[in-house]
């Protein structure tokens, strides 16, 4: 394991692993810089990169004294441009405004006009000062292809007039003098600014406007405030600036913004003022005033932020303002030097012919000190030509010369062309050199920069990923430490959320303590002490948040700098509140409450009615004593010079002590009075509670797991009261009863629900077993492998199986379920295997077997006995075969008239409707309510041996039925045969006139019951 990833066990035990992590971090940025060091001064050495240095003060002399305004440089030659105080004269010359020089060897040769000597750029040239007697010369203007010479017609700096020339070879060419409309200003801003709309706003008690809600902006109550969080109850936010118009509305203000990554631009005009700017960096929650971006504002290389006239802002936050106080200051073009890395910015400032050269670098990314001259020119070896005006007309014009690095042609070391570096190129190496800085600078920021770890992260991946020959040992091997700080920041993004929390509360708690102290400040000095309990309040409270506070010292990350100012504060409140007591104890009354407040509590205890009153008492009761205390203390920590004052005062407080002791110990005596009493009462309702929860457990258990669950929740309760009248003896028999009743009674459950479950399981495997037989049977008439993988795949017997596999799982019963699954796989083996085997032997139909070259006709049908009729005969015949055997015997003959009877319900006598209507019959007498439709339809759907067929058979017994029932209810005595109802007369009359009196009132009361219960047989 590489040293890097070892935790040096010698680290202070005060560090936590979050701080030993941005330790290692630290350490491979130095790694990293070293190394990029190393690359950057190689590369230099290939591709001969130059910094800015001076290399020459010169001076520029000029015929006349004058005012210098332009120079231009054209290869080797440059033109100087300037105003000459003419007075009286009328003929202006070229060389009173121009004059062209040779630079070489930081010199300036004159030479002659001949480079601008042309008749038509001279006759153009004295027109203008012919027909405006107040042109001066402006400034030079260069694009890739023309010149332009352009000048002041007026005082007016916007009336200009610009000379057209063609460069070429090296040589102007003249074009026209009408060509000041081509003279124009690049875009200002790089990017777009969006004006915000009705569905930005958010309304509130204080609303705002939402800039894609990354950042809230308001304009009102007489600021201009920007807060980073959506809320409008409060008006506070991390920037806040005043305006000149305190009345105006959300609406009264413009907002302009443009998203710029981690930046935010922001453009506000406020009621009746111009323009403000400000820049809001999304990781380090900073809001910054730059006037500058009023006027203009543009990207820089990779998007590593913005620059403008007087500063730049990079995306990590780092910013600079330059002292450049200048207005109205206009972009004018952007140079990129060969090498990649250094791009010049140019900005002028036209009233006063003021440029503002800022050249940033992106390996280093800042901006060298900005250079402010009143004309400026770069030559193609780089070599940059800027002066300063004079206050006055003068003839010798000073110069500056710098060598820098904008040159027109990248300088390369051809000694050094097999070198890696020269083969990957200077591009590509700037490019990777850039974002290795942007990670070192990263690891330079505060961690209070939001998503700081998250970037490193992000940024040293992107580099190890994009750059195949980052890890070259013979390219300096940025990839080593490059890899070290990934994994480091991967491991530091989980330890600062923890930090970050940490910190929060940490913050939460200073604000909280800070809080409490002005809240006990405050009532202090707004409190006018009348008693001496007042004052003892006072100090309790401040030692108590003294205490509160020193403890905040253990708590990591705590601001131990207000938490001691906090802690000084107090001290010093404590003292002044200790010598207010001690003034006021001298007092003959001073202790006067506090004897009050005992005999008071003396009162109290003698009303007692319940235990639960003494609650309030026992807590007054500990007040007293800790003030009493308190008192003490004070006493104690103070001087008094009279010390016989001191001996009275704690021998007041000694004789209240002794007070509040007595009512302590009569407290004591009524509080076990009255527990006795209460625990009686309280164990009974609890106790029945227990039984009632003990019976409702038991019809909650359902299985034994719910056998388990709610036994552990009543013993836990039973425990619950066991433990609270653990003081009772008396109870702690009842208890241990109780325990082995719910033990016993819980068995009893479980030992109930095992055998109903060992029942259902046993019923379902014998259903598995029955539909396992029905499978087999049936998987055998199947005539392909194809069917019989058809009928296990999808047949509903098998889906009825499974089911029953599932529901013994789900009663824990696995050897049963994992019998029939078994048996299920084992009736698919065999249908396949007897397919198989039959496909084998069989041939020429499915009951021809061949056994070489005989074929044997088989019989596949089941072998069993059954009674066959033959020749009016019957005999005993097996099945599948031709035995048969004569039945002997004469007592089955004599039933030979229902040999051919297949029904019971009919024969060729009887109809089975009317079988079915004698049956309806004879179950409807002694019935009051009697349905004969259902009692019809019921036999017909349950009586399967009868072969009724529904539709048919139950509607002619019902028509039938009812018919008997209308003969029935006609017939009267005819219902009997002729020859009873003779007999019965011939009985009748045979007997004595008060017999048949008698017989006649018995069989009337005896109809009487029948009437009333025909199901009577009393």
């Amino acid at each position: 394991m590489p040293e890097e990833n070892v935790i040096n066990q010698n680290d202070s035990l005060d560090q936590g692993a979050y701080e030993i992590i941005r330790k290692r971090l630290l350490t491979q940025k130095e790694e990293l810089t070293i190394k990029l060091q190393q690359r950057n001064n190689a590369r230099k050495e290939i591709f001969n990169a130059t910094s800015f240095i001076l290399r020459a003060n010169q001076r520029i002399t000029t015929e006349n004294n004058c005012v210098a305004r332009g120079i231009l440089a054209l290869d080797k030659l440059c033109i100087f441009g300037y105003n000459v105080h003419f007075g009286l004269r009328t003929e202006i010359k070229l060389e009173d405004v121009f004059s062209v020089y040779t630079f070489e060897n930081n010199q300036f040769i004159p030479q002659s006009l001949d480079l601008i000597n042309d008749p038509n750029f001279i006759g153009d040239y004295q027109n203008l000062y012919k027909y405006y007697r107040d042109s001066i010369f402006s400034k030079f203007r260069r694009t890739e292809n023309y010149l332009y010479m352009i000048f002041q017609t007026s005082k007016n700096p916007a009336d200009l007039k610009a000379f057209k020339w063609l460069i070429k070879d090296g040589k102007l060419q003249y074009q026209d003098d009408r060509s000041i409309h081509e003279v124009k200003l690049p875009n200002q801003f790089e990017f777009e600014w969006t004006k915000t709309t009705l569905e930005d706003r958010r309304l509130g008690k204080h609303p705002h406007i939402s800039i894609k809600d990354k950042i809230f902006i308001e304009a009102i109550n007489g600021d201009i405030t920007f807060k980073i969080e959506n809320n409008t109850d409060t008006g506070k936010g991390i920037f806040s600036e005043k305006v000149s118009n305190a009345d105006q509305q959300l609406d009264d203000a413009d907002y302009y913004y443009a998203d710029l990554g981690n930046l935010i631009a922001v453009r506000i005009k406020p009621y009746q003022e111009d323009f403000r700017a400000f820049v809001f960096n999304q990781r380090t929650k900073e809001v910054v005033n730059l006037k500058s971006l009023n006027e203009s504002a543009i990207l820089l290389p990779d998007n590593q932020g913005i620059i403008f006239s007087n500063g730049y802002y990079l995306q990590n936050g780092t910013h600079k303002i330059f002292d450049v106080q200048f207005d109205r200051v206009s972009f004018l073009r952007r140079i990129a030097s060969p090498n990649g890395e250094d791009f010049l910015y140019i900005f002028c400032q036209e009233e006063t012919n003021t440029y503002i050269l800022l050249s940033y670098n992106i390996i280093q990314q800042h901006v060298e000190t900005p250079i402010i001259c009143n004309g400026f020119t770069l030559f193609k070896d780089g070599s940059l030509i800027y002066f300063h005006t004079e206050a006055e007309a003068t003839r010798h014009h000073q110069v500056q010369i710098w060598e820098t690095p904008y040159m027109a042609v990248l300088k390369e070391n051809e000694l050094k062309k097999d070198d890696p570096l020269y083969k990957l190129g200077n591009k590509q190496i700037v490019q990777a050199m850039a974002e290795a800085q942007e990670v070192i600078q990263l690891i330079n920021k505060e961690d209070s920069y939001e998503g700081l770890y998250e970037d490193i992260l992000k940024k040293s991946t992107v580099l190890l990923d994009s750059y195949f020959w980052i890890k070259d040992e013979a390219l300096s091997n940025l990839g080593q430490p490059l890899a070290q700080i990934k994994e480091v920041a991967n491991t530091a993004i989980d330890e600062f959320v923890k930090v970050q929390a940490q910190r929060k509360y940490a913050t939460e708690l200073n604000s909280t303590a800070e809080k409490k102290m002005e809240e006990l400040t405050f009532s202090i000095n707004s409190t006018v002490v009348e008693k001496l309990d007042q004052l003892v309040h006072q100090l309790a409270d401040s030692r108590r948040l003294q205490g509160e506070i020193i403890d905040l010292k253990n708590v990591r990350y705590i601001d131990i700098v207000r938490i001691d100012a906090l802690l000084e504060k107090l001290q010093s409140i404590t003292t002044e509140l200790a010598e207010k007591t001690i003034a006021f104890l001298l007092r003959d009354e001073a202790l006067q409450p506090y004897e009050q407040k005992v005999e008071q509590q003396k009162n109290n205890v003698a009303a007692i009615v319940k235990v639960y009153d003494a609650k309030a008492i026992e807590e007054a009761n500990s007040a007293i004593s800790s003030e009493l205390e308190l008192l003490i203390d004070i006493l104690n920590s103070l001087k008094i010079d009279d010390s016989t004052q001191t001996t009275k005062i704690i021998e007041k407080i000694a004789v209240i002590f002794s007070s509040l002791n007595e009512v302590r110990a009569q407290l004591t005596r009524k509080l076990n009075s009255l527990k006795s009493t209460e625990a009686i009462a309280e164990f009974s309702a609890q106790l029945t509670l227990l039984e009632q929860s003990v019976t409702n457990y038991l019809e909650l258990s359902t299985t034994t797991e719910k056998v388990d669950e709610y036994y552990t929740k009543v013993i836990v309760q039973l425990e619950e009261l066991e433990s609270k009248f653990s003081e009772f003896e008396d109870f702690a028999l009842k208890i241990a009863d109780k325990r082995d009743e719910i033990i016993k009674a819980f068995n009893s459950r479980r030992e109930q629900i095992v055998e109903q479950i060992n029942k259902r399981s046993s019923s379902l495997e014998q259903i598995g077993l029955r539909v396992l037989k029905n499978i087999e049977n049936k998987s055998k008439t199947f005539a392909t492998r194809e069917e019989i993988l058809s009928f296990f795949a999808s047949d509903l017997m098998i889906d009825k199986i499974r089911q029953l596999v599932q529901e013994l799982k789900t009663l824990s019963d696995v050897s049963k379920a994992e019998n029939l699954e078994n048996l299920l796989k084992k009736s698919q083996e065999d249908a396949l295997r007897i397919l198989r085997d039959k496909n084998d032997l069989f041939v020429d139909g499915e009951n021809i077997i061949a056994l070489g070259k005989h074929k044997f006709a088989v019989n596949s049908q089941s072998l069993s006995l059954t009674l066959v009729r033959k020749n009016d005969e019957l005999f005993f015949h097996l099945t599948g075969t031709s035995f048969y055997q004569k039945v002997k015997g004469s007592e089955i003959e004599n039933f030979s008239d229902i040999w051919d009877q297949e029904l019971i319900s009919e024969n060729k006598d009887v109809y089975r409707a009317e079988y079915l209507a004698y049956k309806t019959f004879l179950a409807s007498k002694g019935q009051l309510d009697f349905d004969a439709n259902l009692f019809i339809n019921q036999t017909v759907e349950q009586s399967y041996s009868e072969g009724y067929v529904k539709g048919v058979h139950n509607f002619d017994a019902l028509v039938i039925y009812d018919t008997i029932k209308q003969l029935d209810s006609k017939l009267d005595l005819l219902r009997y045969d002729a020859h009873l109802r003779a007999m019965a007369q011939l009985f009748w009359h045979s007997l004595a006139q008060d017999e048949q009196e008698k017989q006649t009132a018995l069989i009337q009361s005896t109809h009487s019951v029948l009437k009333a219960f025909p199901n009577s047989t009393q």
